[in-house]
């Protein structure tokens, strides 16, 4: 006999099984990856001891808080530079999602959090499964999710929820976005900073595909920009913007399931290294 709860994740589908990869000889149809060079890469490379070990807990040992945070200084162009105890690794951002929704929600107290349509569809499980919280879906109608104009969707939104009772406790947003594949422009993320700000709500930007925006000849290129890139001074509290970001997509490299969470709020970065 299972458990009610684990009766109904036992009819949630998942990734098992054959990944089809490719061969040039005997399955030339198959999927390739970036997985091979990166082994490559990786294996020359000095990983001693310490890099197997509880030494440092489980939240991120400072050499790979240190290396990432290299990495999104370079590339994310924050504002301010991101230091390495801005950062907190887990495993995957799965589970950083799930994180999210328990330091941010009271599900018993009917607090959410609110995503616009459409999205990444595994929000509806990562956001829930364990969590107990029911996300608050926004549709946009014909309006473009993208431009400053989506901001008012999203507080009508707020205000809907609120009238039936439900404290929106923070907003998620992918940038670039899965599945449309679309950035957010600076203006439109600062004009959804300074609503998350005015309802006294998270922002937390999943960002896991930062780099994979490429050159488009059919129309212009998107251009990613991080929400660590913009001045929060008069806009929101600072404490208040999360990123999360992994290995994931721009490596290649989902099997390693790392992926982080950066934060200028002690207390956010401690619940959730509490949590692991």
């Amino acid at each position: 006999m299972l458990s009610t709860r684990a009766a109904k994740w036992a009819n949630i589908g998942f990734a098992h099984g054959d990944p089809n990869a490719y061969d040039p000889v005997h399955n030339p149809n198959g999927i390739w990856l970036v997985q091979e060079d990166l082994a490559h890469y990786i294996s020359s490379h000095k990983f001693d001891s310490s890099c197997f070990g509880y030494g440092e807990g489980s939240t991120g040992t400072v050499r790979l808080r240190t290396a990432m945070a290299k990495h999104l200084n370079a590339h994310f162009k924050p504002v301010h530079e991101i230091d390495s105890e801005q950062i907190t690794f887990a495993a995957g951002v799965t589970a950083l999602n799930e994180a999210c929704a328990q330091i941010t929600c009271n599900p018993e107290s009917k607090e959410s959090i609110m995503l616009g349509m459409p999205v990444y569809g595994s929000f509806s499980k990562d956001l829930v499964m364990r969590t107990g919280v029911t996300p608050e879906y926004v549709h946009v109608g014909d309006t473009n999710q993208f431009s400053p104009d989506c901001v008012a969707a999203y507080e009508a939104g707020f205000e809907a929820a609120k009238a039936r009772g439900v404290n929106i406790r923070a907003l998620i947003i992918c940038n670039p976005h899965n599945p449309l594949g679309q950035c957010y422009p600076r203006e439109t993320l600062i004009g959804l900073m300074r609503l998350c700000a005015s309802k006294g709500i998270h922002i937390i930007s999943d960002e896991v595909y930062a780099l994979s925006v490429y050159h488009r000849d059919d129309r212009p290129s998107e251009k990613f920009t991080s929400v660590r890139s913009i001045d929060p001074a008069g806009i929101i509290d600072p404490g208040m913007v999360h990123v999360l970001y992994g290995m994931s997509k721009d490596f290649g490299s989902g099997g390693m399931h790392l992926g982080c969470l950066i934060s200028q709020n002690d207390e956010f970065i401690k619940a959730a290294r509490s949590i692991w």
